[in-house]
């Protein structure tokens, strides 16, 4: 659910910049609408976890641990949306090399951590989503630092507010 309600919001960033109108293309909006969403979708998430593992039939024996799991997964899954939503706007902006090498980045960062937490520190399944989030944040700081050195986007405080004018033509 999080990563289509990201590449919505990605879709309306690329017809923002695309209609090279500089004062629709408003970041704030396009934060505040996937934080919103995303709110949602945990909450959700956390109600029906026990309730559609069940329904799936999942061993007994695992669901669990695969509460446990998905539990750390939903609370990084900001990382998930973040690095979708900014790397949309890289590429509306032309850069598709630096969502691409924050990915891989992310994922080699996840292998090292996964042998760290897991091997080493013996955290288990804790360890395993831990490094997952982790590496999700890694990828979504990459993306927004190169979005903040675009002289196109300038990220502020004031940004955080929604723009009901933008709002409406969504």
């Amino acid at each position: 659910c999080q990563v289509h309600a990201s590449d919505f919001f990605n879709f309306s960033a690329d017809y923002a910049f695309a209609s090279a109108d500089a004062d629709e293309a408003l970041l704030s909006d396009e934060l505040s609408d996937a934080l919103l969403s995303l709110e949602l979708s945990e909450l959700l998430s956390e109600l029906l976890l026990w309730p559609m593992l069940t329904a799936l039939r999942s061993p007994e024996n695992t669901i669990a641990l695969t509460c446990q799991y998905l539990r750390v997964i939903f609370g990084g899954v900001v990382f998930v949306m973040s690095f979708n939503l900014l790397s949309g706007f890289l590429r509306s902006l032309g850069d598709s090399r630096t969502p691409l090498i924050a990915m891989t980045t992310a994922a080699l960062c996840n292998i090292g951590l996964d042998i760290l937490f897991v091997a080493v520190f013996r955290w288990g399944v804790n360890g395993v989503s831990i490094a997952t989030v982790m590496s999700q944040c890694l990828s979504s700081l990459i993306c927004l630092l190169a979005l903040r050195k675009m002289p196109v986007i300038r990220i502020t405080r004031a940004d955080s507010r929604p723009d009901p004018r933008m709002m409406r033509k969504l």
